[in-house]
């Protein structure tokens, strides 16, 4: 069985830096979709929230890469006849913050595709002959 608090909490204080930058692009989004309802057509904000998830996705990387050097350094230090069964075990976890930054930046990257999209193609209907 899944437990995601136990698989929030084993990714570190990373998590909260990814949920909060990815919370942020999602206002960012939904600024963006009233802007353009008001008719500002504007392309800040869509690269602005592309380049939060890609911030999202980069704390990832650095949360997996330290979790990496964690695991190492943990693994120096224990006996050598359980190095596999720990190396097991941390390498279950060390993952996770990639993990949660990924589930979170794909369908924020689809998001942001499917309403660039749409304003070009309305922008296309739009302009005169």
């Amino acid at each position: 069985m899944f437990d995601f608090s136990q698989f929030y909490a084993s990714g570190g204080v990373f998590m909260h830096p990814i949920t909060l930058t990815a919370v942020v692009a999602i206002t960012v989004l939904f600024l963006d979709a009233r802007a353009r309802k008001l008719g500002d057509d504007g392309p800040k904000r869509l690269r602005l929230a592309d380049r939060l998830v890609i911030l999202c996705v980069g704390i990832g990387l650095i949360g997996t890469t330290m979790g990496v050097t964690e695991l190492c350094a943990a693994l120096s230090m224990a006996p050598s006849d359980r190095d596999f069964e720990l190396l097991a075990r941390g390498g279950a976890i060390v993952p996770n913050t990639l993990t949660w930054s990924l589930m979170l930046a794909l369908p924020l990257w689809i998001a942001i595709t499917v309403m660039r999209h749409r304003t070009s193609a309305v922008a296309a209907r739009s302009k005169p002959l």
